[in-house]
């Protein structure tokens, strides 16, 4: 008889006879190698059976294994361990997926899951993992938005085809155009050589007084004028522009509401690597001291170089929300060289909390 081994931080591996930890964080659990019988723990010392079949798949949770974790809220907790985990895995979320399907039983889809509340949902819904796991990651990108009528979660992961399909219960279609859009492997997005490049929305995200945006991107060169997202109506319409300017500054700009003149907000720094970065903005327009912008999570100063930041935003005219690209500037010369691994836009203000738990959500599939 041995001691449970420490795998990561809230995972331990042994056999049946070896001794399991305690005193140990949640929501940190025990699997036994031998008997494919994985363990929970509502204080850390004391385990109770999170039954898995011989085949190693996750089975039903018993009444009595329930009763002993203790609250929804125990349950909840471990589970998350269990996303980081997954989204700290060399695998894409798509690879995540394909394993999921296959133990999902027929008749329980991501749109039943994704309709799901976690915190009032009933044991017996959470009671398979498989559909646990992808309606939670889903369940929790909805509670970002809090009821908002507009949201995009696109991920990019879907490896082939010419769509791009959003997550969020407005399912906006985007579809892809352009001589060079490439899917990248292990499900981390697209990848753009610049040329005449774009994912357009079937639905425009027309942003009225304010705006979230958080986006996983590399360059693929520095002296470019790089557009992540952006919805507009024409040259000089922006409602929003979230970009990289040819002076390697991170650039969000919109138009006033009279569509006369552009507000400019930069960063003091310059981004000229090609590493995987996280961007987060989040704005009232009309309010300038309300700009929050963050890279990977570290807050980024900067200043309006145009404007001020205190006029409303320009909603006329025939809104497009584009990928990669914007219709408000010259066509050509704004096209994202490099690849995008997801974007998500919302029509309210997200908290920092909310964006570091959907940062630690997906910023596994970049190594960050």
């Amino acid at each position: 008889m041995a001691d449970f081994v420490k795998a990561s931080e809230f995972l331990y591996v042994g056999n049946a006879a070896d001794t399991k930890p305690t005193g140990v964080p949640l929501p940190t659990h025990c699997w036994e190698l031998d008997t494919k019988k994985d363990y929970a723990t509502k204080d850390g010392t004391n385990w109770v059976v999170w039954r898995i079949d011989p085949s190693g798949v996750i089975g039903a949770l018993d009444d009595a294994a329930v009763t002993a974790v203790g609250t929804v809220a125990s349950i909840i907790a471990y589970i998350k361990g269990i996303l980081n985990q997954l989204a700290h895995a060399t695998y894409g979320l798509s690879a995540i997926k394909t394993a999921i399907d296959a133990i999902v039983p027929a008749g329980e889809t991501e749109v039943k899951t994704s309709n799901v509340d976690v915190n009032e949902g009933s044991l017996a819904t959470l009671a398979r993992a498989g559909v646990l796991i992808r309606g939670h990651v889903d369940i929790h990108r909805k509670s970002l938005v809090n009821a908002v009528t507009s949201v995009l979660n696109m991920m990019f992961d879907e490896g082939a085809g010419t769509k791009a399909y959003d997550m969020s219960a407005q399912k906006n279609l985007g579809t892809l155009s352009g001589t060079s859009l490439v899917w990248s492997t292990l499900g981390q997005g697209l990848t753009s050589a610049g040329n005449d490049e774009k994912v357009a929305l079937a639905s425009p995200f027309t942003a009225t007084t304010v705006i979230s945006i958080m986006a996983y991107i590399k360059r693929g060169t520095a002296g470019t004028i790089d557009a992540i997202v952006s919805t507009g109506a024409g040259t000089d319409l922006a409602n929003f522009i979230l970009m990289f300017g040819s002076n390697d500054k991170l650039t969000f700009r919109y138009t006033n509401a009279a569509g006369t003149a552009y507000h400019i907000w930069e960063s003091t720094a310059t981004y000229t690597d090609t590493n995987w970065h996280e961007v987060f903005i989040s704005f009232t327009f009309g309010t300038p001291g309300s700009l929050v912008v963050q890279v990977d999570e570290v807050a980024v100063a900067g200043s309006w170089t145009a404007g001020d930041g205190t006029a409303a935003t320009y909603t006329g005219g025939t809104q497009v929300t584009e990928v990669f690209s914007c219709n408000t500037t010259t066509p050509g010369t704004n096209k994202f060289i490099g690849t995008i691994g997801e974007v998500h836009l919302v029509n309210s203000i997200v908290s920092l909390s909310d964006h570091h738990w959907l940062r630690e959500l997906t910023r596994g599939r970049y190594s960050l």
